[in-house]
């Protein structure tokens, strides 16, 4: 082969190759062309989406209008107290109560004589403490009024022992005290004061001391203590307990004044009630 044919064949062999080289890179321009569309309607499908949003969105606000604007401010009445009720005196919430019919029986004690104008009955508890300040302001008003008041004692001991509607233990010898008043009585109608007093000034309670009050008094010990076992004077008490709850007494001391329970217990607001009381007659 002659030099001039080996040239031309070699030039042959590279146009060859040039040729099939280009054939090739089309190819592969085409096939990224081929993804490009893909990807640009994907990205116009997220933007049409996002612009319905946004028309839905007010379509939704023109089909509900406008938010109502916020309300102007308004001046407020301003608050007015109401007047307060006038205080009543103790002769009217006296007046107020209820008129009851509270017995006075052979069997009670009492102090100032008998057809006295004011009636002063007190439901107590030996061992209650407010009993004790009102024993003070109830011999107060006896010493004022010596020939106008009778005070009348009634026993309303809280203590489960004899009174059945206590339903937790306030005073354990309340009962106790009762029936001990009311049997040194027996001996001496004197004595159940000078019991009543001295149980009062008691700071602590115990059977000792109660038996230390007895021998005080000067009891005759053997008759005292067999009254004291005695159901009878049990019973007693019990009668005054039953009538205090028929009456709606429910606390202790419960004082009525003429049979409408006072609204105080001390000296001062029972004296206007009786001079109340004495000024009508």
């Amino acid at each position: 082969m002659s030099r001039k044919n080996r040239e031309k064949r070699a030039r042959a062999r590279q146009d060859a190759n040039l040729s099939a080289t280009s054939s090739d890179a089309p190819a592969k321009s085409e096939s990224k062309l081929r993804e490009t569309p893909k990807s640009s309607s994907i990205n116009r499908l997220g933007a049409f989406a996002a612009i319905g949003g946004l028309v839905g969105l007010f379509a939704l606000v023109l089909l509900l209008g406008d938010p109502p604007p916020p309300a102007p401010p308004t001046e407020s009445a301003p608050e007015t107290e109401e007047p307060d009720e006038p205080e009543r005196s103790n002769v009217e919430m006296w007046q107020a109560a209820f008129l009851q019919e509270v017995p006075v029986l052979a069997r009670d004690f009492a102090l100032g004589p008998a057809d006295a104008p004011v009636n002063i009955i007190e439901f107590s508890d030996f061992e209650c403490p407010f009993c004790r300040l009102a024993n003070i302001q109830l011999m107060e008003v006896v010493e004022r009024y010596p020939s106008e008041v009778r005070l009348v004692f009634k026993n309303f001991p809280l203590d489960m022992a004899c009174n059945a509607d206590v339903t937790e233990q306030l005073h354990p010898y309340g009962c106790k005290m009762a029936v001990m008043a009311r049997c040194a009585s027996r001996e001496d109608p004197e004595l159940f004061w000078r019991f009543h007093d001295s149980v009062f000034t008691f700071e602590q309670f115990s059977d000792d001391a109660l038996d230390q009050l007895a021998l005080a008094l000067g009891v005759d010990a053997e008759p005292f203590w067999t009254c004291v076992g005695e159901r009878e004077v049990f019973d007693e008490v019990r009668n005054d307990i039953a009538l205090a709850r028929s009456l709606g007494v429910d606390s202790t001391p419960t004082v009525y004044v003429n049979g409408r329970v006072a609204p105080s217990y001390q000296a001062d607001a029972l004296s206007e009630i009786i001079d109340h009381i004495l000024a009508a007659k």
